[in-house]
């Protein structure tokens, strides 16, 4: 029995490394695919992770189709609402975007990221304020119960602060790299 859990665990972290499952590779629709891609601002060198993924159901990709497919996807997420969105969202800008619309898309990310970074200030903020408030319960008290519960509670909200110390921390990053390609 554990054997066969095991097998099913390790089948399950192999498909969950492929970027397209055996019925997408079949389909073949490598514009979609392309489209996609571009849409959700990978890398066109996810291509290659495609190629590998269906090259064990020997199919091979279109790259016209991939490109062509791409190029209009990346279109779509090149703009000043989608910056703003994945700004807000912190995730990494992965410089998908062409020249002639980059600037529009950073503007954007900027605004975004800075919007973060404001929520994530006073997020901080209160967390300090709580981890003051119950030091002090802390120091207080004498029942021992009541004094562990409030050296875990201050343990959480300290390992919680350090979570959003390293968000801020990537959010400074990401915001320096867009000024830069900004500028």
């Amino acid at each position: 029995m554990l054997r066969f859990l095991i097998t099913i665990l390790i089948f399950s972290a192999l498909n969950a490394c492929s970027t397209l499952s055996k019925e997408e590779c079949l389909q073949g629709n490598w514009y979609k695919v392309g489209h996609d891609d571009g849409r959700e601002g990978y890398h066109s060198s996810r291509y290659t992770d495609h190629q590998k993924a269906c090259k064990e159901y020997k199919v091979t990709l279109n790259y016209h189709q991939y490109n062509q497919g791409y190029d209009d996807g990346v279109e779509l997420y090149c703009v000043h609402e989608k910056g703003y969105r994945e700004g807000e969202n912190v995730n990494k800008y992965n410089n998908v975007c062409p020249a002639s619309l980059e600037n529009d898309f950073l503007r954007g990310y900027i605004k975004g990221l800075q919007q973060a970074e404001d929520a994530l200030r006073w997020e901080r903020d209160s967390i300090r304020d709580d981890i003051y408030r119950v030091e002090r319960r802390y120091h207080r008290e004498e029942n021992e119960k009541e004094h562990d519960r409030l050296k875990r509670e201050i343990d959480s909200l300290e390992s919680s602060l350090n979570s959003l110390d390293s968000k801020y921390d990537r959010i400074a990053d990401y915001l320096s790299d867009a000024r830069r390609l900004l500028d």
